[in-house]
């Protein structure tokens, strides 16, 4: 079945939330319904149950990746399909390496500080798992934050301040020695591998 209206009214009962939504996981989840229903679609193709989810965390928002949205996926939330026996991967989610650090700090550094040793942080060598890593915290939605602790429960004992950092491994998205890459687009191995499927939405 082709029909277009079919699949996004069905991919909409496979999208869980909780309100209230502000303009950017409205517009989100109006784009997930896309990606949610070509997720459907191939899953039916192949004989399997099409019973993709997607479950929306507090900050779903739209991606700033142009492919990604273009796919029909946003951010922030969880994609699911699958019994997770099955070897399918959705390559158009352009799954990422972003993530959190989070530490302590016993003193709070002036902003002036912060922004130096940011600076100096993009100059000196990383590595992570044998790959040269690029600090990128000025990048897109990425961040560096410092925050006073206020301990809720007296009986743990935390530092007075505490910092976090939203980065990625941009590296990754490439063929390393790790692996393939994540991103079709960035890794010719991941795409020579890749099989393409026609959906009613592309």
């Amino acid at each position: 079945m082709t029909d277009k209206k079919y699949w996004l009214e069905r991919a909409k009962q496979y999208l869980f939330y909780t309100g209230p939504l502000d303009v950017g996981a409205q517009l989100c989840l109006e784009n997930m319904k896309y990606g949610l229903a070509k997720i459907h679609f191939v899953q039916q193709l192949l004989g399997l149950q099409p019973n993709a989810t997607f479950i929306a965390s507090p900050d779903v928002t739209v991606t700033i990746n142009s492919y990604r949205w273009q796919s029909g996926f946003g951010y922030g939330g969880k994609l699911a399909w699958g019994n997770g026996s099955e070897e399918l991967i959705f390559l158009d989610t352009k799954p990422n390496c972003c993530g959190m650090f989070v530490g302590g700090l016993d003193r709070l550094p002036s902003k002036q500080k912060l922004i130096e040793r940011s600076v100096k942080m993009k100059q000196e060598r990383c590595e992570i798992d044998g790959v040269k890593i690029k600090w990128n915290l000025e990048k897109g939605n990425h961040f560096v934050d410092v925050f006073e602790v206020r301990p809720l429960n007296a009986q743990i004992t935390l530092p007075p301040y505490a910092f976090m950092a939203h980065t990625s491994g941009s590296e990754l998205k490439k063929k390393t020695h790790l692996g393939p890459g994540l991103y079709i687009d960035s890794s010719e191995t991941l795409l020579d591998w890749a099989e393409f499927v026609a959906t009613p939405f592309g």
